[in-house]
């Protein structure tokens, strides 16, 4: 099995999710955690960037970014200006919780 396809079944049996915050992108397993890590310090990655961080190819990168992405890891965002989508990491909304002041 190469790279592409291990890192493929890894991305498969992750559970599907509405973003991600710090405290789980640590949590996750390589290299996924060091990859979302980087990306939320960082803010995003090209393809390219994306492509070097997972060891694979342009083509490989573009399937397992947008398969992160719907897995609800990512988000792809399309630029226009001709730099071609960038990666960034979903992040979760953080939930306030409004206790009732007698509580």
């Amino acid at each position: 099995m190469d790279r592409f396809e291990l890192l493929h079944d890894e991305v498969e049996k992750l559970e599907t999710v509405e973003g991600i915050t710090p405290l789980t992108a640590s949590d996750l397993p390589d290299p996924f955690s060091g990859l979302f890590r980087k990306m939320i310090r960082q803010g995003s990655m090209t393809l390219d960037e994306l492509a070097a961080q997972l060891d694979l190819d342009s083509e490989q990168a573009y399937h397992l970014g947008n398969h992160l992405a719907t897995k609800g890891y990512l988000q792809v965002e399309d630029h226009e200006t001709g730099g071609g989508a960038r990666y960034r990491v979903y992040l979760a909304r953080i939930r306030k919780h409004n206790l009732p002041i007698d509580f």
